[in-house]
This record gives structure tokens, C-alpha cells and sequence, in this order.
């Protein structure tokens, strides 16, 4: 029992499976249909000339790769099965053991691997493991980079904003430029965000984004006929998988 007991916790290592995450076809928030797409897009228009602000709208499928979490399921399934099977062996000493060291080797990994499979089909599990702070960091840098991509802060009296829903992280990102400061603090834009939260960890994307539309002209007000945007910035919203 003792050498048994001396595998486990000095003598036994397993080796990190390695897995990119992000080839795996985890189940998704159902993303905008036809129709949703195309009511937001008029939406979007309406918005704009309401408002006389550049709007982009932006829904990314992931944000990041995440490639700890092939590693933290399999380390924490064969932490669990490995726990079991010490305290089989202390508590229910029955079994000769050679027999017991065999059963582990193979308990233990097998422990592991179905702790990552259920991470890699499951991404409510997925998200457990990866952590609120670090997807709502990514998806504020992904965020970011899509500003500059789209060119936000190149409209007429910086007057851009860019809102993006990010599915795996469910998280929301609004970014204004400076133009938008005396409006749109960071008081205002979390109160935007809890509003459009909850709707979008229901999978109601498309009621995430239209109270997010909604709020932003209640916020920024009526620019009476609105300026000519001359369409400097697409109307169309930006889908991507991500990383």
C-alpha cells in the first residue's frame, strides 16, 4: 500500500495533453439570423442619423484561443480521480496491491481526458475554468483592436462608437471615441452594458444589441435631421469566429 501511495503523490507524471481549443467545435450561443441581421442593420441606420454618431456593430464568436484549457481540465480530472483512488486504497484496503497500482495508471488518465472532453464540447464548463477577469480582458483587447481596425476615431469630431458582443466570453464591449467623453462616461457605458448582459447569457443576441441601440439614442439624443455621415463607416455588422 505504501509504494502505491508514494506513485501517486511523489513517483507518478502525466503528460499535458496538447490540444489547440480552438480547432474544437464547442457548442456556440446561437448567433444573429438572417432577419435579426438585417433588422439590426436598418436599426444601426436609424440610430445614426437619430443620433449624428458613427455606429459599428460587432459580434465575435471567441475571443481568444484559450489554450490552458485543455491543460486545467485534464490536470484538475486527474487531481479528482487520483484523490478517489488514495482514499479507496486508505479507507477500503481490500485488494492486493499490484492490482491497485494497474487500476490506477489506467483510472487516473482516463479521469483526466473526461474532464477535458467535457470542457471541449461544453463551453459553460469551458468558461468555469477559464475565469470571468481573463475572458473579460480579452474580449476588451479584442475590442480594441477592432476599433483601430475599423478606422472609429477617422469620423468627423471623433464621433464613432463601436459595440461588440463577444458569445463564448458573453461579454459586451462599448469603446467611444473622444468626441463622445462628455456623454458617454464609464458610468454610463456600464449601466448600457448590465442592461444588455443578462439578454446576451440567455443567447438573446439579437435583444442584447437592440437594447444597446435603444439606450445609446435615449443617451446621445436627437441630433434633429441629422448629418450627412456619408456612410464613412459601414452599416453592416462585423461576425467573426474570432481567435
Amino acid at each position: 500500500m505504501q509504494f502505491l501511495r508514494k506513485n501517486f503523490i511523489t513517483g507518478m507524471t502525466i503528460k499535458e495533453p496538447k490540444i489547440n481549443f480552438s480547432t474544437w467545435n464547442m457548442r456556440k450561443t446561437k448567433a444573429l439570423s438572417v432577419e435579426d441581421k438585417a433588422y439590426l442593420e436598418r436599426r444601426i441606420a436609424e440610430s445614426e442619423k437619430l443620433t449624428g454618431v458613427q455606429m459599428v456593430m460587432s459580434v465575435i464568436q471567441r475571443c481568444d484561443s484559450y489554450p490552458e484549457i485543455p491543460w486545467k481540465a485534464f490536470a484538475a480530472g486527474t487531481s479528482i480521480t487520483g484523490c478517489i483512488a488514495i482514499a479507496a486504497v486508505l479507507f477500503y484496503p481490500v485488494w492486493p496491491g499490484k492490482e491497485v497500482l494497474l487500476l490506477a495508471l489506467a483510472v487516473v488518465p482516463a479521469g483526466g481526458l473526461l474532464i477535458l472532453i467535457t470542457a471541449l464540447l461544453s463551453s459553460k464548463f469551458a468558461r468555469l475554468l477559464t475565469g470571468s477577469d481573463r475572458m473579460k480582458t480579452e474580449a476588451g483587447q479584442y475590442a480594441g483592436s477592432l476599433f483601430l481596425e475599423n478606422k472609429l476615431s477617422g469620423t468627423p469630431d471623433r464621433k464613432g462608437i463601436l459595440i461588440m458582443a463577444a458569445l463564448f466570453e458573453r461579454q459586451v464591449v462599448i469603446i467611444p471615441d473622444t468626441g463622445l467623453e462628455d456623454r458617454m462616461d464609464n458610468k454610463t457605458l456600464l449601466s448600457i452594458i448590465e442592461r444588455m448582459s443578462p439578454l446576451l447569457r440567455r443567447d438573446d443576441l439579437r435583444g442584447a444589441l437592440d437594447t444597446g441601440l435603444n439606450d445609446l439614442v435615449s443617451i446621445l439624443g436627437y441630433a434633429g435631421k441629422g448629418p450627412d455621415l456619408h456612410g464613412e463607416l459601414p452599416d453592416q455588422i462585423i461576425e467573426r469566429k474570432g481567435e
